[in-house]
């Protein structure tokens, strides 16, 4: 029997069922990255409809503020925080 390996993702990505399925979406550009990138979608989908990406995700630490905000970090919190090197 021949040994099998685990793909990478390149190899799994170009796989004509991954296509296939619409479960990948390419983005052709974003604020902050040069090129066109690809994103997975939620793997299932409805006899209807299923999920959809409206948008590029998030850059990094794009939300920072108003997630530290929502847990009840002040402004000058959050700025001291930035200022430490915490976020």
């Amino acid at each position: 029997m021949p040994a099998s390996r685990v793909r990478t993702m390149g190899e799994a990505l170009a796989d004509p069922q991954i296509a296939s399925r619409g479960v990948l979406h390419r983005h052709d550009s974003a604020p902050g990255i040069e090129g066109s990138f690809t994103v997975p979608v939620a793997a299932f989908k409805f006899a209807h409809d299923g999920p959809r990406v409206d948008r590029p995700p998030p850059r990094f630490s794009e939300h920072t503020e108003e997630v530290l905000g929502e847990l009840g970090y002040s402004a000058a919190d959050v700025a001291a925080l930035r200022q430490a090197g915490v976020v």
